[in-house]
C-alpha cells in the first residue's frame, strides 16, 4: 500500500528555527523532507 500522505519540503537558511520547525511538523504526524538551507539545495 502507498502512503499517500503529502510531505513538506522544509527550506530555511538558519539551522536552529529549520530544525525547530522540521521536529514540530514530524510531531503532528507529517513527513517532513530536509531541512535544506536554500532554494538551489532544494
Amino acid at each position: 500500500m502507498s502512503d499517500d500522505r503529502p510531505r513538506v519540503l522544509v527550506v530555511e537558511d538558519e539551522w536552529l528555527i529549520a530544525e525547530y520547525v522540521a521536529s514540530r511538523l514530524r510531531a503532528a504526524g507529517y513527513p517532513v523532507i530536509g531541512p535544506v538551507s536554500s532554494v538551489a539545495a532544494a
